[in-house]
Formats: C-alpha cells, sequence, structure tokens
C-alpha cells in the first residue's frame, strides 16, 4: 500500500474536507524529507518544502486535518516545531540545531540543516498582523539558501546554516488578510504560498470511533 492509501486509510471517516488531509499529508511527506532529496534545476536545485495554508470559514476542520498530520510527525521522532507564538528574533534562534540546549549560540552543529516546520490552525496567531519584516523573511527563506544571518537579536548576528522551513497552517479568509496586508501582494509570500480552500463538508460525527494509537504504526514505518 502505497503512502497516500495508507494516509487516507489512518484518517477514516472525518469531518474534514479530503482536500485538506491530501495536503496535510504531502506536508507531512516534505517535513520529512527535508533536504535529503532534490531535483537538479538549472543552476540550483529544488527541495521539496512547502508553504500550505488550508482556508475556510470557522468550523471548516481545519484544525481536525492537522492535528493528524501533527501526531504522525510525533511518532516518527520528528521534534522540530516551531513554537505557536513568537517573534521573528527567537524564531531564527530556534531554528538552529544546538549540541545542547543548555549551551548558548556559540555551541552550534554548523553542517546540520537548520530545520523547522510551522504548523498552526490559526496562522494568524503566529505570524502576528501585516508583520512585514517576518512575511519578507519567510519569504526569502523559501528558496533553501546555503546559509542565512539574521542581525537583529541583541546586537549580535544569528547564522542559519541550510535553513530549511515548512509551513502547514490554516486561516479563514478575513484572517489570510489580516495576517497578508495588500502591502505584502509585492513581495513574493503570496507566489510561495499553497492556499487550499474548501467549503466546510456538512458532515457531522457526533461520537467519533477512539482510535487505537497503534492505528498509525503503518503510516509511521512510511515515514
Amino acid at each position: 500500500m502505497d503512502f497516500f492509501e495508507e494516509y487516507f486509510k489512518y484518517v477514516g471517516n472525518s469531518e474534514s474536507p479530503n482536500c485538506y488531509h491530501r495536503w496535510c499529508a504531502l506536508s507531512t511527506l516534505s517535513t520529512i524529507i527535508g533536504r535529503e532529496i532534490f531535483l537538479p534545476f538549472g543552476h540550483g536545485k529544488i527541495y521539496p518544502n512547502q508553504f500550505i495554508l488550508l482556508l475556510g470559514c470557522p468550523g471548516a476542520r481545519k484544525n481536525t486535518a492537522l492535528n493528524i498530520a501533527r501526531g504522525i510527525l510525533t511518532k516518527s521522532g520528528y521534534k522540530r516545531f516551531a513554537k505557536d507564538r513568537t517573534s521573528p528574533e527567537r524564531f531564527f534562534v530556534d531554528m538552529i540545531p544546538k549540541i545542547d540546549e543548555d549551551e548558548d549560540l556559540e555551541s552550534l552543529v554548523l553542517d546540520t540543516p537548520s530545520e523547522i516546520c510551522i504548523m498552526n490552525g490559526e496562522f494568524l496567531d503566529f505570524i502576528g498582523r501585516g508583520n512585514m519584516d517576518f512575511l519578507t523573511a519567510l519569504t526569502n527563506l523559501w528558496d533553501n539558501k546555503d546559509e542565512y544571518e539574521h542581525p537583529k537579536l541583541h546586537g549580535k548576528s544569528v547564522f542559519i546554516q541550510r535553513p530549511t522551513i515548512n509551513i502547514l497552517g490554516g486561516a479563514t479568509v478575513k484572517g489570510l488578510g489580516l495576517a497578508i496586508p495588500p502591502e505584502a501582494l509585492g513581495t513574493g509570500i503570496l507566489s510561495r504560498l499553497i492556499l487550499i480552500h474548501s467549503e466546510p463538508t456538512n458532515k457531522k460525527i457526533t461520537w467519533p470511533e477512539e482510535i487505537p494509537s497503534s492505528a498509525s504504526d503503518n503510516i509511521v514505518e512510511l515515514v
């Protein structure tokens, strides 16, 4: 059985639209792969990282789909999730893999990719309202640069080796407009975001069947 068949088998009967689950499955794969695979593309490389936002009205069950993907990633051993709310400076520091969490910023593993997954059912809560500096930085980092230097942490630069970011978030149309204001339209962020919109399925499951933790074993083995 291939990955997507196994993923939808694990999802089972759900109130979330199938398109949400499909793109959550893709995000799960791209997050796990990171920089391990790329396609040669002229003078550069194409990596599988994705910036995905699930759009829909409140109650469209965006979080339901997101939580399934997060659970699979967590069970597979992935730990590089961004905080639900953070400053740009703290976000960049959190990207850097450290030898020991108790050591300072000078104790870094510089040959390890700095991977992180932004996974938040309310993207506006993560990015903030009209945070142009943060949006521009994410736009810049979508290209999987070899290195990135951020100079705004207490007057000292933060050096990020091979930054790799995946985004899987949720938003209402109004929330998207608050997170990405009109002045951001010319910065390139919308050319990097994959916006997946769906109306609610109107499917109501009053008492969902309990899913045993072992039910995800097959899909975790595939990732």
